[in-house]
């Protein structure tokens, strides 16, 4: 009997051991669960701020895309107003012509006149060329500001579905706590 009680004694302990264990086991499965909770949290927060910043990048690219359109449509407009400048000085050089040809002016005003007008005609010459330069830079700038506000869309949505997955695996890591 004294035999028996101690074997029962001794399966008693061990079964008390056992139990101990389960339930250091549990715990530790408890702790890992809150920890893969709070990194899935985590990197749902990072994904947010992510987003956000190609949002932030979409709105700027958007705004250059708009001051690039802006600074073409000056630079057609100064092109029209050179080309008019250009036409308005052949005029006044075919008038002088005529005037001279008259002979209602005399030889050295109507010389004057005619290098005066030369100059304003090679003037409106260059102002027609920077203005086309001009807007061939406006247009560069209008495609570069375009291609910016495509990216920085692609990145927003790229942000978007780390943010979708990061939300899917901290779903997962309560689950897996619970």
């Amino acid at each position: 009997a004294a035999m028996a009680a101690e074997r029962e004694r001794l399966e008693a302990e061990a079964a008390e051991k056992e139990a101990a264990l389960a339930k250091q086991a549990a715990e530790a499965e408890e702790k890992e669960g809150k920890l893969a909770a709070m990194a899935a949290e985590r990197e749902r927060l990072e994904a947010e701020a992510a987003e956000k910043e190609a949002a932030l990048a979409k709105q700027a690219a958007e705004a250059e895309a708009k001051d690039g359109k802006l600074a073409a449509m000056a630079a057609e407009r100064e092109r029209l107003e050179a080309e008019a400048a250009e036409k308005e000085a052949a005029l006044a050089k075919q008038a002088a012509e005529a005037e001279e040809k008259d002979g209602k002016l005399s030889a050295m005003e109507a010389v004057r006149q005619g290098l005066e007008i030369e100059a304003a005609e090679k003037e409106a010459a260059l102002a027609k060329q920077a203005a086309e330069a001009e807007e061939r830079e406006g247009k560069l700038a209008a495609m570069a500001a375009e291609r910016e506000r495509l990216e920085a869309e692609a990145a927003e949505k790229e942000a978007a579905l780390a943010k979708q997955a990061a939300e899917a695996e901290e779903k997962e890591g309560k689950l897996a706590a619970m």
